[in-house]
């Protein structure tokens, strides 16, 4: 004797696996966004790192050169 009737014609089985489903892939894609989240911070700090070793490279090479101390042909002079 059946008691209650299913009119969507699905079993408990099948609506059990579906739900699995579903929740095993909200799982994976957290799992996906986790990793993401690590991966744009560690390139962010890449990115910071590098922007300030140009600012230094680039600072560096804006400030004029001082003349050499010795220039090329000039005898460095003794004093005895």
């Amino acid at each position: 004797m059946k008691l209650f009737s299913n009119p969507s014609g699905t079993s408990r089985a099948e609506s059990g696996s579906a739900v699995m489903l579903v929740l095993i892939m909200l799982g994976i894609m957290t799992i996906f966004v986790a990793v993401n989240t690590v991966t744009i911070r560690t390139v962010s700090r890449e990115l910071k790192l590098l922007e300030k070793k140009q600012v230094r490279r680039l600072d560096s090479a804006a400030l004029p050169k001082t003349a050499p101390a010795n220039p090329a042909g000039a005898t460095p002079s003794t004093h005895e």
